[in-house]
């Protein structure tokens, strides 16, 4: 590893789960660093500290609506909230960036942060998450996560609001299309004929006003003339006036009636909503669903039946049928949820349509000096709006935001509602007697009828004319915007391709090694759809025929070497200058025994590279500074609301094991030595093929792997081959497990001398089955009928 890397000192205060005083990472300029702690401690701020820094914003909280409000520490203050980051690189120096409470989403920036996205062009940094998200991804979001993992997070970023603006400019035809429908029906209705053109409308008008002694027009913008002209005609006899008057007003009311009566809908509707609010706590929950469905399916994948695939805590019961009881509470209200939105949907679609009728009617006759009955109906009919408008704005919002306290009903049911869904009939008959009466005299109603069909022939194709004009202009913009669409995507599309071939080698190199043991894997390659926009794939050779999608046949696992590979790969392409990666508990992805080759890949393909591990498994961690005892090491022993992690310097597993006997506590040095054991002896019984009986659960005592891992190498190694016998010596004292996990009244605990003779014992053992130089387990191999126990790299062999 190298002596110098790129960062000296990350310092972090305020921010999520890390408040004050600041930590502070000290690299000792350049050092790599690991850093062990549970679940819980804080690891994974250090991560979103970095992320803000480098782009300005946490993707993961984005995506589950915890946006930029989320990042500052409760207990944080005005200007406490800040990430600091110093580099070794003079050109970059010392870069800080600080919440700012007044542009939340607009840091302040201290520093030469230019220089940063010149030569971090790509992101470093690399969670668990994103690979099991990655796992279960469709096609699209796979394309999504891979391009930005290489750097095209801007452009997929365009990409996307190109399409926006396409849908936007789809809807917008759409609407003016159903709109130029409208009018030409309603042209039509007069007509008998649908518009054509300025010409045949003028020849129908002219007809008119032929036959009210009106001259001819030429051009429309003569219309208004003549239309005063009627108009004149109308004004200058009273009773012509007001039978003009009399036309308008049942115009407005026919486009009035028939009101739905929502009343009893609305009804229902308040009734099933205060039921499905009763219990707010759970309602809040509902957002767990996907996460319940898709921690089954990881759990089903690995396997692990007692551990939770989000934390990773050891669970004391049947892990799947807690969380399908979970689920089932909760699809029950979703059921409720999903049933209430569609009444809402329905309510607020009536309520629209009503409102809709309601403003058009109250637009109209504000223009005019009403009579009785509509001066009394035009007051119905604006409170009644006021109402409605009310009701819709609630009625946008999701069902769980609404306030229970709004009383839907009150604002719909009342007095001036229920008088316009009763006047109907009293008002048309009304209008009717005063037409009836004024239409007596057959010139009289042809005039006025003749002035209201000009009138409506003339809005009417204006408002076709205008929306056919601004329709045929809009096509053209969207043909032109599709082609710049197209060709963006395509750009960026061949750009994403060129980037997934010049990773390939890498990809493909640092799969082999993930799944060197399989022997029907092979040529993993990323496969771009030509006919979408934005689609990728993973296909991969498996037994000697190309497989795509790879998931049909690949483990979690095996897809999370996928995933893992991609990353370095694009790292090291694509941030060929800056040599600074972080981990964040990405071994979690993995099978247990991928341990030692991901740390091979560190080692042997980014020997000059700068590493920031984070990891809750104290057995990687062990692994991590067998291989790499010269990187700076920190353990999270805890996490506090008020300070946030609680640092000390990290220990391997047999430095704790040494500090508690020599502070006289052997009972938690044995409890220590127990876990780690265990997980050794997995790993090695996996390794060399060791039968262990199967549990469904995956539950195995010391004991169990201790004489599976004795049966498998009294098979395969000579009789008097000296370390079966210490295996067997060993054997003998595995008891030491059950006094140190459990509390008993004995007489004979052990003691500090005890446990430390037990711990050399294994120590022994473990050097004669760890490579000095590989710094690997021993493992079985058989290549034809030649078998052989040993290390990877052959210098530790035993016979």
């Amino acid at each position: 590893m190298i002596d110098m890397g790129e960062v000296k000192k990350i310092t972090i205060s305020g921010f999520r789960g890390i408040n004050r005083p600041p930590l502070e990472l000290d690299f000792q300029n350049g050092k790599s660093m690991m850093i062990y702690g549970t679940n819980g401690t804080g690891k994974s701020s250090i991560v979103d500290a970095w992320e803000w820094l480098y782009s300005g914003k946490i993707m993961h909280l984005a995506r589950e609506n915890a946006k930029e409000h989320a990042y500052p520490h409760k207990e944080a203050g005005n200007d406490q909230t800040w990430v600091k980051v110093d580099f070794t690189r003079s050109e970059i120096g010392e870069i800080v960036a600080t919440f700012n409470l007044d542009r939340i989403t607009h840091p302040f920036i201290e520093g030469n942060y230019s220089e940063i996205k010149k030569v971090v062009s790509h992101p470093c940094h690399l969670r668990y998450r994103d690979l099991t998200e990655f796992v279960y991804a469709t096609k699209g979001k796979k394309y999504e996560f891979l391009s930005s993992q290489m750097g095209f997070g801007d452009a997929i970023k365009i990409q996307n609001d190109l399409k926006k603006g396409s849908t936007r400019l789809n809807e917008k035809l759409i609407d003016l299309k159903k709109d130029l429908e409208f009018y030409k029906k309603e042209y039509c209705k007069i007509t008998g004929e649908e518009p054509k053109s300025i010409e045949s409308h003028l020849k129908i008008l002219n007809n008119i006003f032929y036959q009210q002694d009106i001259e001819y027009i030429n051009e429309l913008s003569e219309l208004n003339v003549k239309l005063e002209n009627l108009k004149e005609k109308v004004e200058n006899d009273e009773k012509s006036k007001k039978l003009s008057y009399w036309k308008t007003i049942e115009q407005i009311i026919n486009q009035i009636y028939p009101i739905e009566n929502i009343c009893t809908d609305v009804s229902d509707f308040q009734y099933k909503l205060a039921e499905f609010k009763k219990d707010e706590n759970k309602i809040s929950k509902l957002i767990l669903l996907d996460l319940y469905e898709k921690g089954l399916e990881a759990i089903e994948s690995l396997k692990a039946y007692d551990e939770c695939p989000l934390c990773d805590q050891y669970y004391g019961g049947n892990l799947v049928e807690y969380i399908e009881h979970k689920q089932k509470s909760l699809k029950k209200l979703n059921t409720m949820r999903i049933e209430i939105e569609e009444k809402k949907k329905n309510v607020n679609s009536s309520i629209n349509e009503i409102i809709k009728k309601l403003d058009y009617a109250s637009n109209n006759l504000s223009q005019l000096d009403l009579e009785s009955p509509i001066v009394h109906l035009n007051e119905n009919i604006n409170k009644s709006l006021t109402f409605f408008k009310e009701c819709n704005i609630q009625l946008e919002k999701r069902v769980e935001n609404i306030n229970t306290d709004y009383d839907f009903i009150n604002k719909i049911d009342t007095n001036e509602f229920n008088s316009l869904l009763n006047s109907q009939e009293e008002i048309t008959e009304s209008i009717s007697i005063q037409i009836d009466e004024l239409e007596k005299n057959e010139y009289r109603k042809k005039l006025v009828s003749d002035c209201h069909k000009l009138h409506n022939l003339s809005n009417y194709f204006s408002k076709w004319y205008d929306l056919n004009r601004s329709i045929s202009y809009l096509i053209q913009i969207k043909d032109e915007y599709e082609k710049i669409k197209g060709d963006y995507i395509e750009e960026t599309k061949r750009n994403v391709q060129e980037s997934f071939d010049s990773i390939s080698s890498d990809v493909a190199a640092y799969f082999n090694i993930l799944e060197c043991d399989n022997d029907v894997l092979g040529d993993p390659k990323i496969e771009l759809y030509s006919d979408s926009d934005k689609a990728v794939e993973l296909e991969i050779m498996f037994g000697g025929e190309f497989i795509k999608p790879a998931y049909k046949f690949l483990s979690e696992s095996q897809i999370n070497s996928f995933g893992l590979s991609i990353f370095l790969s694009s790292v090291k392409r694509f941030n060929s200058t800056f040599k600074f990666i972080i981990l964040d508990d990405v071994i979690n992805s993995f099978d247990i025994y991928k341990r030692p080759r991901i740390i091979d890949i560190i080692s042997t393909h980014f020997p000059d590279y700068q590493f920031l591990i984070l990891t809750h498994d104290s057995i990687w961690f062990d692994r991590l500074q067998k291989k790499f005892p010269q990187w700076k090491r920190m353990e999270f022993s805890g996490w506090d609301y008020m300070i946030g992690p609680r640092t000390k310097t990290g220990k391997s597993t047999y430095e704790r094991i040494d500090e508690s006997l020599t502070n006289d506590r052997p009972t938690e040095a044995g409890w220590f030595f127990g876990r780690y054991l265990e997980g050794m002896l997995q790993e090695l019984c996996e390794s060399l093929g060791a039968s262990v009986k199967f549990k469904k659960r995956n539950e195995y005592t010391l004991i169990e792997l201790l004489q599976a891992f004795r049966s498998r190498m009294e098979k395969k190694l000579k009789k008097d081959n000296p370390i079966v016998k210490q295996i067997k010596d060993f054997e003998l004292e595995s008891g030491f497990r059950n006094f140190c996990d459990h509390w008993k009244r004995s007489e004979s605990d052990y003691s500090s001398s005890e446990i430390r003779e037990i711990v050399q014992k294994w120590k022994n053992i473990e050097k004669q089955i760890e490579c000095n130089e590989c710094h690997k387990f021993i493992r079985y191999e058989k290549n034809g009928n030649y078998e052989h126990i040993s290390c990877p790299c052959r210098n530790t062999t035993l016979t």
